[in-house]
């Protein structure tokens, strides 16, 4: 895995900055500090390269997640069970007005008392009638049963609709399409599982929960047992508005967990709502970049990261206000903006694979900018700074660094290396920021803070498996993720606020 020992001092390096350090003793001192209470060192972990031994090169910090992911990922094993909690049971019915299956206790609580037969229909889009995708017509469609070729996000895709659990994978469970009505995907289809009924749980409960990743993201589910160490059972189980219950992905705990402020990917919010620029034809916003090879999957992925790094553009523009607004400092205004005209080029190249891996040549239409004011309020910058860099853009560069580093083409590696270089230092620029405004912090001011980033971290980890895993070309997902992301958050992310604490 990628030595993370480097961008960890970049960090913590720009945290001293941020808090006042002048001269780089001051800020070595810093690095050498933290550098003692890390009792886990890069170099153990990251001495074996190979993208396939993630259970080799990762250290025993991750014995009690594997053990805890293997048990999770084993199955549907209808253990013996208890008396149930769930009182008083009704009935849930599907989009047909039949039974779906689950159930609604008297506390609120839904649960999977048994499987039933769903409406295979597929969701109400058009069939396939653009010119690019990943399949033409149905039969294209072959990765699973009752597969359909629909105008989606950005072409045709295929979308797999399911009548019962045989028609889903291993650990999971077909969702009756309109029982579960916040759930973004309205039809029948396969969710998360690690158990399949009530008899399966030592419990007797199979619970269901719906999860999201933050504002504008989708709605999902996902099943699994319920323990007597679950924190909650419900949302009314939760402390405030914005927490619900559910199911953390991977070891399938329940728990409360807040809404958190960001959409999938580095957004520009407005009302809490991300907004970007919509993809159209235009030959103006591409950097060619070699010959073109035919992936739908890799070129509507890159289509969807040219518009979030385009969104970020005008994302760092209203920072640059911010700062402003609140005094910064000259060295963080020039920072920010030449971070905005870094995203400029990293949506051209985006926009430039997508057409390498066989997207038409195109860019961004116009972004919405109604309602995009800076922001005024001092915490909700910090918070913001705490969620969008310190968090989610410390992780994002580190994923782009491992993504470079697996990735075959040479030329590929070295445009993922470019990005990633910058991306670091926008991480390293948040995280200057964020020590420069909590300079002359209170305690509690500080404690406030820490809970908010452990909030963030909290929301990255629980986050759903990414399906895509394409090491070959940059992109890492499954397992293999989700412990590069762990990994960061312990070296990285914590040692980095650790030094603003402690300053």
């Amino acid at each position: 895995m990628t030595d993370l020992r480097a961008f960890r001092t970049t960090i913590l390096l720009a945290v001293a900055l941020g808090c006042g350090s002048k001269d780089t003793d001051t800020a070595s001192d810093t690095v050498d500090g933290d550098a003692d209470t890390d009792t886990d060192s890069d170099a153990d972990t990251d001495s074996d390269t190979d993208a396939d031994s993630d259970a080799d090169t990762d250290s025993d910090t991750d014995a009690d997640t594997d053990a805890d992911t293997d048990l999770a990922h084993s199955g549907h094993t209808g253990t013996t069970t208890t008396a149930s909690n769930c009182v008083n049971p009704q009935p849930i019915a599907d989009s047909r007005g039949q039974w779906s299956g689950l159930v609604r206790c008297a506390d609120g609580a839904v649960n999977r008392a048994t499987q039933r037969s769903c409406d295979p229909a597929p969701p109400p889009w058009s069939a396939c009638s653009q010119t690019f995708g990943s399949c033409s017509v149905d039969a294209d469609c072959t990765a699973g049963p009752n597969g359909r070729c629909l105008d989606v996000y950005f072409g045709c895709g295929c979308v797999y609709s399911c009548a019962t659990d045989t028609d889903c994978g291993a650990n999971e469970v077909c969702l009756c399409g309109g029982a579960m009505p916040t759930v973004t995907d309205s039809w029948s289809h396969c969710v998360p599982a690690n158990c399949a009924t009530d008899a399966d749980c030592a419990s007797g409960e199979c619970g269901v929960a719906v999860q999201t990743d933050g504002i504008g993201c989708p709605n999902y589910a996902l099943v699994g047992c319920r323990t007597p160490t679950d924190l909650c059972r419900e949302d009314g189980d939760c402390v405030g508005a914005d927490q619900f219950c559910t199911i953390r992905p991977v070891v399938f705990d329940w728990r409360c967990r807040t809404v958190p402020p960001l959409a999938c990917g580095r957004p520009l919010l407005v009302d809490e709502v991300p907004v970007h620029a919509v993809t159209t034809a235009r030959g103006d916003w591409s950097t060619p970049l070699g010959e073109t090879t035919e992936d739908p999957e890799l070129a509507e992925r890159w289509l969807r990261i040219a518009e979030m790094e385009h969104a970020s553009v005008a994302s760092f523009a209203r920072a640059t206000l911010e700062l402003m607004a609140l005094g910064a400092p000259p060295d963080l205004l020039v920072e920010t903006q030449r971070a905005a005209v870094d995203e400029v080029e990293h949506a051209r190249l985006a926009w430039g694979l997508a057409r390498r891996y066989g997207a038409p040549e195109c860019g961004p239409g116009p972004l919405p900018l109604d309602g995009a004011a800076p922001r005024r309020d001092r915490d909700a910058i910090v918070r913001g700074l705490v969620w969008e860099a310190c968090v989610g853009e410390t992780v994002a560069a580190a994923e782009l660094r491992e993504g470079a580093r697996l990735a075959a083409d040479p030329a590929l590696a070295a445009t993922l290396r470019r990005i990633a270089d910058d991306e670091e230092r926008h991480a390293a620029l948040g995280w200057r920021t964020l020590a420069w405004l909590l300079r002359d912090a209170t305690t509690q001011e500080l404690a406030a803070v820490e809970r908010e980033l452990e909030a963030a971290v909290g929301e990255l980890l629980a986050g759903p498996p990414e399906t895509l895993h394409r090491p070959e070309h940059g992109f890492v997902g499954g397992v293999a993720r989700d412990r590069l992301r762990a990994r960061v958050v312990e070296r990285v992310v914590r040692a980095g606020w650790r030094a603003i604490a402690k300053t």
